[in-house]
């Protein structure tokens, strides 16, 4: 049952991995718009959802009390 565990965490991190290199590759097509030619608000407004959801997720299961391995 352990081995299976690894491999399903192994193909998460792939994919997820993959999801932020497919993404890069997509949204920078050659135009102007491209990944590097935004604004700084751009990328805090991208940034804000996924630091602002670790804030909560750590505040919300600091008060149920979850060892500190099992947080985030």
């Amino acid at each position: 049952m352990n081995q299976i565990k690894k491999i399903h965490q192994k193909m998460g991190n792939i994919a997820g991995i993959g999801l932020v290199v497919f993404s890069a590759v997509m949204s920078n097509n050659g135009d102007d718009t491209g990944l590097f030619n935004r604004s700084w608000k751009f990328y805090i407004g991208v940034a804000a959802p996924c630091i602002l959801g670790l804030i909560a997720a750590n505040i919300v299961t600091s008060m149920i009390q979850l060892f500190r391995a099992e947080r985030v």
